[in-house]
C-alpha cells in the first residue's frame, strides 16, 4: 500500500464513523482527519477524528489553547463509548 492509499484509507474510515465535519466549530468544508495521539500508523477509528483545516493546524500549533486540547479529548471520550455500544451490538 502506498501512502496515498493509507491516507485514503484512514480518511474513509473516519467519515464512516463520524459526520464529514469538524468536531470544534461544526464547518463541513476543507475536512481533514486529526490523529489524536498524533501517530499516523495508529488509525483506531478512536484515534481519528475530523476537523477543519483552521482547527487542525491550531491543534498542531504551539499556540493551541488547552481548552481546544480538552474539547479534542471529549470529543474522542463520548466517541470511544459510542464506539464500544456499537461493537457489542
Amino acid at each position: 500500500m502506498n501512502i496515498i492509499e493509507e491516507k485514503t484509507d484512514y480518511r474513509k474510515l473516519a467519515l464512516k464513523y463520524h459526520e464529514p465535519k469538524c468536531v470544534i466549530c461544526g464547518f463541513s468544508e476543507l475536512i481533514e482527519i486529526h490523529h489524536i495521539d498524533r501517530n499516523r500508523q495508529n488509525n483506531e477509528i478512536t484515534n481519528l477524528i475530523p476537523l477543519c483545516c483552521n482547527h487542525h493546524r491550531l491543534l498542531h500549533s504551539k499556540k493551541c489553547s488547552d481548552e481546544l486540547r480538552e474539547s479534542i479529548l471529549e470529543y474522542q471520550f463520548d466517541f470511544r463509548e459510542q464506539w464500544m455500544e456499537w461493537v457489542e451490538h
